[in-house]
């Protein structure tokens, strides 16, 4: 399953090279663009690596792009950013603003809160429209992350008035601003027992898994430590009870548990 942002920032990336001639080579881009899209990141990265080797231009920049975005779905971070770190300076807004992203979700994913919020900050400045709203989001996570509570605040407000048609989105955000957000007290969210239905060392895995959960209430990624390393919990709701929590980890299966806030 693609990581949330990844599939927004993907519907539009035959696009990119519009301004382009449509030459045969152009065409053929649709084949990684396809495997990727498809979720055959394998695939994808091997085509569009050999891609980039011969195209020019932007047909280059976008061979290069998802590359760098597939190989960040493979767990392959050194060659993702391999790829990706020379689009910052692409003249084509849409590559950059893609490119960033995903540089920031690999910043995200290291803990690194300071690189990722600058990263999502500047995707956000050359994306438009819900992926500009997207980006902000995670620019505000960033923040929020480093307890600088107020310009996270900021930056979701700013990314609430962009939102143009992801309605999901619109929730997600929704969510951060009534305080339902990873580090919420318990009188801030309104309970004292979350349900916890994983923990992960991959952060896109728990995104895709909250997205899937979301049906059975607010769901929100946590980072947590264990055994000196950082994990991302996925963690359901906010009950006041710890009878209220019991049903939804029931809901979810066995291998959920109900833990405090």
């Amino acid at each position: 399953m693609l990581h949330p942002f990844t599939r927004a920032l993907l519907t539009l990336v035959l696009v990119v090279a519009s301004g382009c001639a449509q030459t045969p080579k152009a065409a053929s881009n649709d084949d990684y663009v396809a495997l990727f899209n498809s979720g055959r990141y394998s695939d994808a990265y091997e085509a569009s690596s050999k891609a980039a080797g011969s195209l020019r231009g932007s047909n280059r920049e976008l061979a290069a792009l998802i590359a760098g975005q597939s190989a960040y779905r493979l767990g392959r971070p050194t060659e993702s950013e391999r790829w990706l770190e020379p689009l910052l300076d692409s003249g084509d807004r849409a590559i950059a603003g893609r490119a960033a992203a995903t540089l920031g979700s690999l910043a995200r994913d290291r803990g690194e809160n300071r690189p990722a919020f600058e990263l999502f900050n500047t995707a956000a400045s050359k994306l438009a429209g819900d992926d500009a709203a997207r980006a902000l989001m995670y620019a505000g996570d960033a923040k929020h992350a480093l307890g600088e509570k107020a310009t996270a605040r900021d930056l979701w407000t700013s990314a609430q008035s962009k939102v143009e048609s992801d309605v999901q989105l619109r929730v997600q955000i929704g969510d951060r601003l009534a305080g339902a957000y990873p580090g919420s007290s318990p009188a801030a969210s309104g309970g004292a027992f979350t349900v916890q239905a994983g923990a992960f060392s991959s952060r896109a895995t728990a995104d895709a898994l909250a997205q899937k959960l979301r049906p059975k209430g607010p769901t929100r990624v946590v980072p947590i430590s264990k055994n000196g390393k950082t994990l991302h919990a996925v963690r359901v709701g906010s009950y006041a009870t710890k009878a209220e929590a019991d049903k939804v980890r029931a809901s979810i299966g066995s291998g959920a548990i109900v833990t405090r806030e």
